[in-house]
């Protein structure tokens, strides 16, 4: 299969992106006590690795932070696409889940196809529930 054009890449990212936004109101409802924030950042710009990552991350009081990311990576190159759900270094969980649980690399993360695009695009409702129930989790420690 064709590897998606980046611009393709980066509009698919923002409609990730856009659709995360609208989880929001939501998850504030669900978990009061959690700061919730969407992000789409830039990363790896004197790199190979160049790439554009979107997502919602969750912040709880102790410092602790679980996130939700769908990042595109290798976009001067052959783009390569990839989504999880995992805590910072400092917090007690790692990766929850990914899109790719072959993958322990950047480099073997799946090329930018329509067809890994679309799959990981209807992983995201998934990604959501584990998310979700990391939050929940995480609340009644």
């Amino acid at each position: 299969m064709e590897t998606v054009p980046v611009e393709a890449v980066r509009a698919w990212l923002e409609q990730i992106h856009a659709n995360l936004d609208e989880l929001l109101p939501h998850l504030r409802s669900a978990f009061p006590n959690v700061h919730f924030a969407t992000f789409s950042r830039s990363f790896g710009s004197l790199t190979e690795f160049q790439g554009h990552a979107v997502g919602i991350e969750a912040t709880f009081s102790s410092g602790d932070c679980v996130a939700l990311d769908v990042s595109a990576g290798y976009l001067t190159t052959t783009p390569r696409v990839y989504g999880d759900v995992s805590w910072n270094p400092e917090a007690p969980g790692g990766v929850e889940t990914s899109t790719c649980e072959d993958c322990y690399h950047s480099t073997e993360w799946p090329v930018a196809t329509q067809r890994n695009l679309d799959a990981i695009e209807r992983d995201v409702p998934r990604l959501v529930d584990v998310f979700r129930d990391a939050i929940d989790r995480y609340n009644r420690r």
